[in-house]
């Protein structure tokens, strides 16, 4: 051998495919992330959602405020909408003489959400005044003059109750600001 001359005992193997094998591990990674999401987070999430819940004590006016606004939001939840669950909590809400601003206050403690808005969404303009007629009777006119009333009073009766829900609700009203 010279001086400079290089040898080469072994043969020098360059590996193919090194890089497909990272990528198949990133998506096994990505799987296994998807389902520890749908698996391990999302019932966790609900079970924590259901022990907050069951510390309500029906008894006091806050109680109940809890459990009207796990209805309501039991009954928007989900596909579609199960107005009669929505319509009955609004009578409970009357007949128990629950201030809507402390089931508002519950449903946004529970949710993050805020009720007005979600009730706005999921009823039409006929079922939000039946909603709100059913809650507070007093802002629809006498049943006599049912017949007359336009769309317009109706419309009137809803912003109605919707800005006394915004003025009795801090947490609502500093909402509609931004929204």
């Amino acid at each position: 051998m010279s001086k400079g001359e290089i040898t080469v005992d072994k043969p020098i193997v360059i590996q193919n495919g090194g890089a497909s094998k990272y990528a198949i591990y990133g998506i096994g990674i990505l799987i296994a992330l998807v389902l520890a999401y749908f698996f391990l987070y999302k019932p966790w999430k609900k079970q924590q959602e259901t022990l907050r819940n069951n510390t309500i004590d029906p008894t006091t006016k806050q109680g109940m405020a809890k459990i009207l606004a796990t209805k309501l939001r039991t009954a928007m939840e989900g596909w579609g909408t199960n107005e009669e669950l929505m319509f009955t909590v609004a009578d409970q809400i009357r007949e128990n003489k629950i201030p809507w601003a402390d089931v508002a206050t519950a449903y946004y403690n529970l949710y993050q959400r805020d009720l007005v808005r979600d009730v706005q969404s999921e009823l039409d303009s006929k079922e939000i005044v039946e909603f709100w007629r059913r809650i507070n009777p007093g802002t629809t006119p006498a049943p006599n003059t049912q017949k007359t009333v336009t769309q317009n009073t109706k419309t009137t009766a809803v912003k109605t109750a919707v800005k006394t829900t915004l003025a009795t609700n801090p947490i609502t009203a500093a909402f509609s600001y931004f929204f």
